[in-house]
């Protein structure tokens, strides 16, 4: 609500801010759902690339998977880290 309307930026310019809801993955438990079986998370992906989670500005660890995690693709080949 409070961006809504603002138009009082520090640049020259005519656009105003429109604020809307977004359609996917909102909310935590949708995010964790998205990504905790996600080949983001498969072992050969570096933690620095890995989403993470946060709770009071300190990291927890990520839910476990619910299914075997392939390893990250590009189109028809394995991407090597």
């Amino acid at each position: 609500k409070v961006f809504h309307g603002f138009s009082n930026w520090r640049v020259a310019c005519t656009k105003v801010c429109n604020v809307g809801w977004g359609e996917a993955h909102q909310g935590l438990s949708a995010h964790i759902e998205r990504y905790r079986n996600s080949p983001l998370m498969h072992e050969s992906v570096p933690d620095m690339y890995r989403p993470i989670l946060l709770s009071q500005g300190s990291r927890v660890p990520f839910p476990a998977p619910t299914k075997r995690i392939k390893p990250p693709r590009k189109g028809s080949e394995r991407i090597v880290f």
